[in-house]
């Protein structure tokens, strides 16, 4: 038991090949703030980054608990000490940084806590950290950077602007998995929830005119291909306004990546992903595969059509370990 709560932290070694570290994301965390009540606003914008790391407040705020927190910090450090090549964090929710929208639920939200952990990872060195996230219904590639609190806070009192304190680089990077069969998948929920949204119109209006259509119904008999980038282009442009790492393990000395098929984000498909590490070299191999995505109604009319669609790769990526 943990603060009177069934202890769900789990983790198992894999010889020297890897270790996993599954994580309760959901027990022991403090309430979620409140959403950003216009997402283009930048002034609500900033003053809800500012919370999320706790401006003001002498304590921080918690997704995992402070005893969670410590078990994994210290099981990932005996995984270094112990040459274990790969360490997996397995969480509920992302931690990689995809805007404000949506952001009360994720590791985003807790930026204090996210900003410490990854701060951890980062001062001890410890090496070929893979968070594996859930949650969003998409596939998500992404490398890991954070801001020290002690930055953002330093930067609000002389500017008032959390932004402008450094982003600093990690060798940990994030990986959301897909849902096998969830209506929506990721594309589709966003666009949905930015037709409703304070300021989403605006966010919509300009994903829609990226690919030269006028209406979310001719957006959604375009390939899936072109929608898939599009939206990974919208989110690289909310990213690049915060001062966030665009989509992709960018060019980063500290991880060393290959794209082999596919884009670094599979946001308009049904699917799963593999990770399988090579026995010799020990590097990673991460296959995303997926399908068209239906509806209940799709299947209730169908059934044959949809049971016949076959899985494609959408994603590989070849990630080798650091030494």
């Amino acid at each position: 038991m943990t603060d009177g709560r069934p202890d769900l932290y789990r983790s198992q070694r894999y010889g020297l090949t890897a270790g996993i570290y599954l994580l309760d994301a959901r027990s022991f965390r403090d309430q979620d703030l409140p959403g950003v009540g216009n997402i283009t606003d930048p002034t609500l914008i900033g003053g809800f980054i500012a919370k999320t790391f706790d401006a003001g407040k002498s304590s921080i705020r918690t997704m995992l608990g402070r005893r969670q927190l410590a078990r994994l910090k210290a099981d990932l450090m005996a995984a270094q000490k112990d040459n274990v090549t790969w360490k997996f964090v397995v969480l509920p929710e992302p931690i990689q940084n995809l805007g404000v929208l949506g952001a009360s639920d994720r590791y985003e939200g807790y930026a204090s806590e996210r900003s410490e952990l990854l701060g951890f990872i980062d001062d001890q060195a410890i090496k070929n950290v893979v968070f594996i996230a859930a949650d969003i219904h998409g596939t998500l590639i992404n490398d890991l950077t954070y801001q020290r609190r002690e930055d953002v806070l330093t930067a609000l009192a002389t500017s008032g602007n959390p932004l402008v304190a450094p982003q600093r680089t990690t060798s940990a990077f994030e990986i959301t998995t897909g849902s096998v069969a969830f209506d929506p998948a990721f594309g589709d929920a966003v666009t949905r929830l930015l037709a409703f949204v304070p300021g989403g119109q605006v966010i919509l209006d300009q994903l829609l005119s990226s690919v030269k259509v006028t209406s979310l119904d001719e957006f959604k008999q375009l390939p899936t291909s072109v929608k898939n980038a599009a939206m990974q282009g919208l989110i690289d442009q909310q990213l690049e306004r915060l001062g966030y790492s665009p989509i992709g393990l960018q060019d980063n000395s500290l991880i060393k990546a290959t794209l082999k098929q596919g884009s670094n984000a599979a946001l308009f498909s049904f699917g799963w992903t593999r990770f399988y590490i090579e026995p010799d070299n020990h590097i990673l191999k991460i296959t995303t595969y997926g399908i068209e995505p239906y509806t209940a109604q799709n299947l209730a009319n169908n059934s044959a059509e949809v049971n016949s669609r076959q899985p494609e790769i959408v994603s590989q990526l070849l990630v080798s370990p650091q030494n």
